[in-house]
């Protein structure tokens, strides 16, 4: 799923795709995973309009080092445990990032200086054919000009954060980014001020549950919940999303009935039916103790033909989007990014993931449109009542 405030697009990889009118000067991008020859062939060759090319012919590398150079800087972060070689190009600059001190460098954000814009893609996705091309994903992406400033305070707390969150791996290719981005801001006159929307690290003081819930309405019962997420660490009581509801309990909003959904990944049973995928922890726990009705649902594989490109011939996209969802009486409140609901992706632990993503409220008649970053189940929901036996672990 992409919300965007620029095209229709369904397909990520055409966000990052150049316009004749728009040059990228500066590129600066965050990914756990990160696939050399996605990079160099298809992300960067994207970005700068050039034609897919193959890695064969001198040609090709001679445009992509011709391109690269007439831009200010390029800089890539991925997580240093994950690093299995670096683009060719010396022009890019890759950190492998590791710090004894801090959790994994989960986040996966892309921010591009265009010669009159900016662009800032929040996602799940890894700078990977999966990620960009294959998996179902979701992504936030956010486009600011002097004449179209609606998003420009979401990309302003982006770029005034940034090198605080990541700062052991900051260079200067990466500052340089920052500060070309900083100065097209300063010159729309774009404060970081906003009501309803936020851009959020996970890895920082404030856990990034304690930043979701703080954006929940003062004693608002909650009366839904639900959390789409791949991967899950166990729960029997003190996992996440026990914890979870423990922390809003204890803040004043009851969970009392609310419908708990969880979306999972999708395991084959045959080729009609799927089963959702959780720890065994899920199957046993008697989550209606906590007086809530919860239950696992498989995110459902197969894609619409709006997913798939015409030499394409994929026609199941395994799930590796990230959003939670609570509602109300009157309050929607949504996160959507790089955390998976685990332990160190939602701030539970010692070792926090650094994450990143956005956290959006909305009430009225504009609640609606969250529910499009849900994407839609495969078969009967799973009850998750403690004798749930049809989960896939």
């Amino acid at each position: 799923m992409v919300r965007s405030n620029e095209g229709p697009s369904r397909k990520l990889i055409d966000y990052v795709t150049g316009t004749e009118s728009r040059r990228p000067r500066a590129l600066l991008a965050t990914t756990f995973d990160l696939n050399v020859e996605f990079v160099e062939l298809d992300f960067l060759a994207s970005l700068l309009r050039l034609p897919s090319w193959d890695d064969r012919r001198g040609r090709s590398r001679v445009q992509l080092e011709a391109e690269l150079a007439r831009m200010d800087a390029v800089s890539l972060m991925m997580e240093g445990r994950r690093y299995q070689g670096r683009p060719r190009s010396p022009r890019v600059h890759i950190v492998p990032a590791i710090d004894p001190e801090r959790g994994v460098l989960h986040a996966k954000i892309t921010l591009i200086v265009d010669s009159d814009a900016l662009r800032l893609v929040v996602a799940s996705a890894n700078l990977t054919t999966q990620g960009y091309r294959e998996n179902r994903e979701v992504a936030l992406c956010l486009a600011v000009d002097r004449k179209n400033r609606s998003a420009g305070p979401l990309v302003r707390q982006a770029v005034k954060t940034m090198k605080g969150s990541l700062a052991p791996w900051w260079n200067a290719a990466a500052q340089r980014t920052a500060d070309l981005a900083g100065q097209l801001l300063d010159e729309w006159a774009i404060d970081a001020t906003t009501e309803d929307e936020w851009f959020v690290w996970g890895g920082e003081s404030t856990p990034l549950w304690q930043q979701f819930l703080e954006k929940w309405p003062s004693n608002e019962p909650v009366t839904g919940l639900r959390i789409v997420s791949p991967f899950w660490s166990e729960e029997s009581g003190t996992g996440p999303l026990c914890s979870l509801l423990s922390k809003l309990e204890e803040s004043g909003c009851s969970v009392s009935g609310a419908q708990v959904s969880l979306l999972t990944a999708a395991t084959a049973d045959n080729k009609q039916t799927w089963r959702p995928t959780l720890p065994a922890s899920y199957g046993t726990f008697d989550f209606t103790k906590l007086g809530v009705d919860a239950r696992a649902v498989a995110v459902e594989p197969r894609v619409s033909s709006d997913d798939v490109e015409r030499d394409d011939i994929l026609r199941e996209r395994p799930l590796h989007a990230k959003v939670v969802i609570l509602e109300g009486p009157k309050t929607t409140l949504a996160y959507m990014g790089s955390a998976n609901f685990t332990v160190p992706g939602w701030g539970f632990g010692a070792r926090p993931n650094v994450e990143a993503g956005v956290i959006i409220r909305r009430q009225g008649k504009h609640r609606a449109a969250l529910q499009d970053l849900i994407p839609p189940g495969h078969g009967e929901p799973v009850p998750l009542d403690g004798s749930a036996s049809t989960l896939a672990t």
